[in-house]
């Protein structure tokens, strides 16, 4: 209910509610879709469908195929369902949802609008900023502290005047295969970290682009271990097993070890790809123990 009441009742533009009512109609036609491409009526789509939760999709996807029988579970994202990243416990069959952090706060919407400022403006693009990252010094950290702050609750919040996706959503666009996401970046950023790189233009080792690549990948680790901190202290476990699109961002992963008191930590390959959750969701759902094929029911609770 509060994320439906956040949806109508702040200000967006039309577009936005476009965007939003086209991808609920898709959901409603899956069916059709699938007829579609199979080149059959729909009444003879027998198969049931089973929505599943955007984050608890990546939960499942790495927890359920994890050697571990208890582990703290997160996924960290740039959005889905309302939401951009999910904490939980995961102990056995079941996943206990912990906390969770509504959209318009994202650290992957950070990320990629200071890709975007840097420069890379193709999908997919943020490694380059992770790899930047090396040649630059954190010198924008007061100002990436200021557009991505703390909580008290050590979660986190974007100062979302420097982002245009709150009042006018992501806009993307496909071209082939690949998307084109939309200007995500508001002009305010320029007036504490300078003009953005035009796309193209020519990098240095130690200019500024670098010190900004250097910054953000800074900020990003000091909150994802802060939410790994907090995770830690719900979930009494050394175990956590991680995934969405943030944690493609390896340079972060490889310091988890050092950085928070987990020990046993699983990433699955292609840890952005919630898709492959398709062969698990009858897991969720209750068709047996991941591990004997038992009849207990998988399940799923939210302590929120």
């Amino acid at each position: 209910m509060k994320k439906t009441a956040r949806a109508i009742f702040k200000r967006k533009s039309f577009s936005f509610y476009k965007d939003r009512f086209s991808n609920y109609a898709k959901l409603g036609s899956i069916k059709e879709e699938l007829a579609a491409i199979c080149q059959v009526e729909p009444g003879n789509i027998k198969a049931k469908v089973i929505f599943v939760d955007h984050h608890l999709a990546h939960l499942a996807s790495s927890f359920l195929v994890s050697p571990y029988e208890q582990a703290a579970i997160i996924s960290v994202d740039g959005f889905g369902d309302f939401l951009s990243t999910m904490l939980a416990g995961g102990g056995g069959n079941r996943i206990k949802v912990i906390k969770t952090i509504e959209y318009p706060h994202s650290l992957g919407i950070f990320y990629s609008a200071m890709t975007q400022a840097a420069g890379f403006w193709n999908y997919g693009d943020e490694y380059k900023v992770m790899g930047l990252s090396a040649y630059g010094k954190p010198v924008y950290m007061e100002a990436m502290r200021k557009i991505v702050r703390t909580t008290k609750t050590g979660l986190f919040e974007l100062d979302t005047s420097f982002f245009n996706h709150d009042t006018e959503g992501v806009e993307m666009t496909w071209l082939g295969e690949a998307p084109v996401v939309g200007k995500l970046f508001s002009d305010k950023l320029s007036k504490i970290v300078g003009p953005a790189r035009n796309k193209g233009e020519e990098l240095a080792t130690g200019d500024r682009f670098c010190d900004i690549a250097a910054s953000t990948q800074g900020r990003y680790e000091e909150v994802f271990f802060g939410l790994l901190e907090g995770l830690a202290k719900k979930v009494k476990t050394k175990t956590i097993c991680l995934s969405g699109g943030c944690i493609q961002n390896s340079l972060a992963n490889g310091k988890i070890y050092g950085n928070s008191p987990f020990r046993d930590i699983y990433i699955p390959p292609a840890a952005h790809f919630r898709n492959g959750f398709a062969i698990l969701g009858p897991e969720l759902r209750g068709y047996g123990d991941r591990r004997d094929a038992s009849e207990e029911r998988a399940t799923v609770s939210k302590t929120e």
